[in-house]
């Protein structure tokens, strides 16, 4: 077995989600961060 290079064998990556909101002083961009399961090893770290 080894370590999945996608994820670094950790079985998860971070992503970020962009979103518009509208504030006091108008529209703003917010940053979200977010814990997915690597797609490439299933979140088992390895393959």
């Amino acid at each position: 077995m080894r370590k999945c290079k996608s994820c670094q064998g950790k079985g998860f990556i971070f992503d970020k989600i962009i979103m518009i909101k509208d504030g006091k002083l108008g529209f703003g961009v917010y940053e979200n961060g977010i814990k997915l399961p690597c797609k490439k090893c299933f979140g088992k770290g390895m393959k």
